[in-house]
């Protein structure tokens, strides 16, 4: 770029200490190299500047563009400061840190022949040393209640997992034992009461403003309506309520009480008064229990939760210390071990001024997702006169590894005065985008939720001629909100592609891709639309990565993570508990590799090892003889790959991941499985990472997508609730707060939050909200000429139109929730912003017969049409519905044998029924114990695959004993199966029990599983009816024998395939029925 706007002139040629605040799409990156030029041009030596990037990709972009600058220019002087380029310290901060490392290894503390250990070593390492701690601890007697209330059946998962938090929050810091220290202090400290007390004033700040609104929400009514003594009261009673924060006082808090005003309570329009009163009352629920002697009631908390914190504390040093001693003995270190041996070097007198006079100029990119033990080493290496900061607080989307926008907002902060330049000029998208992400992000953007005011300054200024176009399109929740959302984007695309985009322009972005987006990506490339990712994506994915891990360790055994999980793989059998025996029997020293070659013992388990590491040996040698690609298509389905992938939530989308590497093996030439997990490992090339194939259409996640740019963007996954996982439980990690504990109710014996819970959830909430902001914002700007915000759901109008109080945001539960509240802040109407997709059909008919039905089973595509009437002969009989469901048909079969009354399920029931098929759905048939049938609907719960608080209706038991059963077996034995698949079947009324008058009617129902065996169709129907196993036939017979004849009937006369058995499944008996 040659023609450089005032903004970037300044950041270009101003000197001394400067913060760029460079919005997307801005031009950070040109302005950031072309300072470095012109340094370069006025004298200064490319050897004396320290260029920090976030990734190494940037890095080596950045030292390229450098390079070919210099290396065009005439001057002799130039071009030697172009040979230099190849060994000018331009890296990222962790590559820094290891040479700081390497040149001063005796005082960070480390061998100079140290290793970094790959994430794999980390992982097994880090639950060595976890395991060792939490079995010396078990053995301590001063534990005893502490493991009692937390692990009260012997499970330490909990401990486990929260130790793990611990650590992960502190290593970021600059003195993970600074933290663990203050925690400490924290459980009696007067000052942490007097913190806690400002964290309480917050809070109360936050409810009044809310009750606030609702009061002159109330005011106005009482106004409006013509009562003025009442509005004067109302308004008088909202005077104090503004008032109240300033009325704190720590040894005597009160708060204010909304009375009703029931002067004229029969005259109040629409009892709205006194709906606003006891929301007003309502915000400050949580705080009531803090009146009077605050510090007193706080102090007793803090006390009461002393004994629990301070057991989590010495277990997260305790593991701290075992996992050093493990790396040490190896002599390894690992990431974070890079960032705080140099930080320990670089406190050593003279070393960081060593680095200091070398660089005259220091230069860091994307500042913003610093954290702080990066801050830390930074200044160290700055020396306040020549430090040039680039960053956005806006695209601070990478908290979960603790990068801290904190830190640019106080960069910012520091030189506002002078030497803080904010570029907002935006070059890549198209007016309207501009202008829709604006609309939507003054809304949306505040210091609370994103951490800046976003309308105050932060807003993008187009600078790109055209048009372009945004908008939102509401898919709705029928048959699924992700089939609903599938098809809408699919539609969308279609549309791109008709206004002369190719598949090649349009990216997909999600917050996440899990089994959702694999799942998104198959439905997209069978509506016959070409779609590509990255290539980790595929090769990550479920089974793909199991498969890796088995050639791995046929490769090469010693991989004890990839053993583990081809162990466990349905194919080799082995369960949990099975590798339990084989690591306890080797000790806890052993690798657990040399646990199972060593495992010699003479049980069925000896048995099987010894089998297993045959099958292995064998597998090595067919490698060798035979073709990579040939031998791995073997492998793929001599362990039943294939036929396990069709099974699992992605419902076949990992085998074709499998497929994809086999085909990129063969067209690569590998020659052994060596280099064919080379090939897998090996990252594309910066512009395939970016786009993907050619003409296909990207889909990644919001993450991946950060620093490019595509055509046509849509925004998908929006409908997923956002994750607040961590700021939910009785421990908390917070990030200034401490270690909060909750504490348990002396009467209830039940544990409840303290008020140190309670403000750092609020903390971490609020956090987890921000970043969800930001991420709407990264995506929202990497469109140029076409956006759209995809969600899934069917009440949008009823959150269009739901007041926002102040604070709304972290109401929030979807990234949609933020998108329609801001959306509906713009004051226009609704369907002015928001395209209301037609749902996906499920029983779409056409004039045709070769389309007759047009739903249905996805394995069916090539089934035999039914033929179907557009309109009935005869209207003979006005009481024959058209369509009726299966469910219908069942409960008219068992009328005359059942009472009405007894008929309806209670909405428990029916929830618990829902759910269970849900989770059946989404799981597949794959043997689960039940803690991971409970893991599995946590994780729908967290991605919004069902409703908050919804997973209790499932028994995880009894989903356990389904997936022991010989159905669930004989289904995994099968290689096609279906699940919760619909179908529309047109039948004689008489047949369906209606009518005998010759009428015809639509029967519409869903099969809950069917899978293929001996060349036919076993029907399987699973209910959570109460019934024992003595009665569980009759009760089949009698009511289900009509449901399950129109699922066989459906069944073959859709797929032309015979139905050899027809079972239902009672789950609270665990027995299966056979109906003839």
């Amino acid at each position: 770029m040659s023609d450089w706007n005032e903004r970037q002139r300044e950041a270009i040629e101003a000197r001394g200490s400067v913060v760029v605040s460079a919005a997307a799409g801005s031009g950070k990156t040109s302005v950031l190299a072309e300072r470095v030029l012109r340094l370069i041009e006025e004298g200064e030596d490319i050897e004396g500047m320290l260029i920090v990037t976030f990734t190494n990709l940037a890095a080596s972009e950045m030292k390229e563009k450098i390079f070919r600058r210099l290396q065009e220019a005439k001057s002799p002087r130039l071009a030697a400061q172009a040979e230099k380029c190849a060994f000018a310290d331009i890296s990222t901060i962790h590559s820094f840190c290891g040479r700081i490392i390497r040149d001063n290894f005796e005082h960070a503390g480390v061998s100079p022949d140290y290793s970094v250990a790959d994430d794999a070593l980390i992982g097994v390492l880090k639950n060595r040393a976890m395991d060792d701690i939490l079995e010396e601890a078990a053995r301590d007697e001063s534990l005893r209640g502490f493991f009692g209330r937390f692990s009260p059946k012997g499970d330490l998962k909990y401990v486990r997992e929260t130790v793990f938090k611990i650590y992960d929050r502190i290593i970021s810091l600059k003195s993970p034992d600074g933290w663990l220290a203050a925690a400490e202090e924290n459980l009696g400290s007067e000052r942490f009461i007097a913190a806690l007390f400002g964290e309480y004033v917050k809070m109360v700040q936050e409810a009044s403003a809310k009750a606030a609104a609702c009061l002159s929400e109330r005011t106005q009514i009482w106004e409006l309506g013509g009562f003025p003594e009442e509005a004067a009261l109302s308004g008088r009673e909202l005077l104090g309520f503004k008032r109240t924060v300033e009325r704190l006082d720590i040894s005597d808090v009160r708060l204010p009480r909304a009375e009703h005003i029931s002067s004229a309570a029969k005259r109040a329009p629409n009892g709205k008064s006194a709906t606003h009163t006891n929301r007003a009352n309502k915000c400050f629920e949580e705080l009531l229990g803090y009146e009077g002697d605050f510090a007193g009631k706080v102090r007793a908390e803090l006390a009461a939760e002393k004994e629990d914190a301070l057991a989590f504390i010495r277990l997260a040093r305790s593991f701290r210390e075992k996992y050093e001693a493990l790396k040490r003995a190896k002599g390894l270190i690992d990431h974070d071990d890079q960032l705080h041996l140099a930080l320990k070097a670089l406190n050593v007198p003279g070393i960081a001024k060593r680095y200091k006079d070398k660089y005259s100029h220091v230069f860091v990119d994307e500042y913003q997702d610093i954290n702080e033990i990066q801050d830390s080493i930074l200044k160290l290496l700055m020396r306040g006169a020549n430090d040039f900061l680039v960053g956005d607080v806006k695209q601070c989307i990478y908290m979960f590894r603790e990068s801290n926008p904190s830190l640019l907002i106080g960069r910012c902060e520091e030189l506002r005065g002078g030497g803080l330049i904010e570029m907002n000029m935006n070059y890549r998208s198209e007016p309207e985008v501009i202008k829709f992400i604006n609309s939507i992000m003054e809304r949306m953007m505040d210091p609370d939720a994103g951490g800046v005011n976003y309308s105050g300054g932060q807003a993008l200024v187009c600078a790109k001629n055209g048009e372009g176009s945004a908008k939102i399109i509401l898919a709705g929740d029928k048959p699924d909100k992700s089939s609903a959302e599938a098809a809408a984007i699919a539609a969308h695309i279609k549309e791109l592609k008709a206004q002369g985009f190719g598949y090649g322009d349009i990216a997909v972005l999600r917050p996440e891709m899990a089994t959702s987006g694999m799942r998104l990506l198959r439905a997209l490339r069978q509506a016959g639309i070409p779609v590509s990712g990255p290539q980790e994506a595929d090769l990550k994915f479920g089974e793909t990565a199991v498969f890796l891990n088995l050639l791995s360790v046929i490769d090469n055994p010693t991989d004890d993570v990839a053993l583990a999980s081809v162990m466990r793989f349905p194919h080799f059998k082995f369960t949990e508990p099975d590798l339990a025996r084989i690591r306890i029997k080797a000790g806890a020293e052993a690798a657990f590799c040399d646990a199972v070659l060593g495992f010699c013992e003479d049980s069925e388990l000896g048995a099987r090892v010894s089998a297993f590491l045959k099958e292995i040996e064998r597998y090595r040698a067919l490698s060798r003889a035979m073709k990579l690609p040939d031998f791995l298509q073997r492998l793929r389905l001599e362990t039943g790959f294939s036929k396990y992938a069709l099974t699992s939530p992605a419902g076949g989308a990992g085998d074709e991941g499998i497929a994809a590497f086999i085909g990129a093996v063969a067209a690569s030439g590998a020659a052994d499985i060596r280099d064919a997990l080379e090939l897998a490992q090996r990252p594309k090339d910066s512009k395939q990472q970016g786009r993907g194939e050619a003409d296909a259409v990207f889909l990644t996640t919001i993450h991946k997508s950060k620093g490019l740019e595509f055509p046509a963007v849509i925004l998908s996954g929006m409908h997923k609730k956002i994750n607040q996982r961590d700021s939910y439980g009785n421990v908390l990690v917070g990030r200034a707060l401490g270690l909060a504990v909750g504490v348990t109710d002396g009467e209830t014996r039940v544990r409840k939050p303290t008020l140190h819970l309670k403000a750092v959830e609020r903390a971490m909430r609020a956090e987890t909200v921000s970043e969800s902001v930001r991420l709407i914002y990264v995506g929202m700007t990497r469109a140029i000429s076409s956006l759209a915000i995809v969600g899934a759901g069917s009440e949008l109008k009823e959150k269009w139109t739901r007041e926002k109080l102040p604070g709304w945001q972290h109401e929030a539960n979807t990234y949609f929730d933020l998108i329609i509240g801001a959306a509906s802040l713009t004051g226009r109407d609704i369907n002015e912003l928001v395209e209301f997709a037609d749902a996906p059909p499920q029983n779409e008919q056409s004039a045709g017969k070769a389309e007759k039905l047009g739903y249905l089973f996805e394995a069916a595509q090539k089934a035999r049409p039914c033929e179907m009437f557009e309109k009935y002969e005869y209207e003979r009989d006005l009481g024959v519905p058209s369509k009726v469901s299966v469910t219908a048909l069942k409960k008219r079969g068992r009328q005359a044998l059942f009472p009405a009354a007894m008929e309806q399920e209670g909405p428990s029931a029916a929830q618990k029924g829902t759910l269970t098929h849900r989770v059946l759905q989404k799981m597949g048939v794959a043997q689960r114990s039940a803690a991971e049938i409970k893991e599995f609907i946590k994780r729908m719960e967290s991605e919004g695959e069902i409703e908050p608080g919804s997973g209790d209706y499932a028994d995880a038991g009894l989903i356990e004993g389904f997936l022991n059963s010989e159905t669930a077996k004989r289904a995994r034995s099968s290689e096609r199966i279906l699940f919760e698949a619909p179908f529309c079947l047109e039948v004689p009324a008489n047949e369906a029990g209606l009518s005998d008058s010759g009428e015809t009617v639509i029967v519409q129902g869903v099969v809950d599983m069917c899978f293929v065996e001996d060349g036919k169709w076993v029907i399987v129907d699973y209910k959570t009816d109460s019934v024992d196993a003595q009665n569980a036939a009759k009760a089949a017979a009698e009511r289900y024998s009509v449901q399950l004849s129109m699922y066989a009937r459906a069944l073959e006369e859709i797929t032309r395939i015979g139905v050899k058995e027809k079972i239902v499944y009672f789950l609270s008996a665990g027995c299966a029925v056979r109906i003839e």
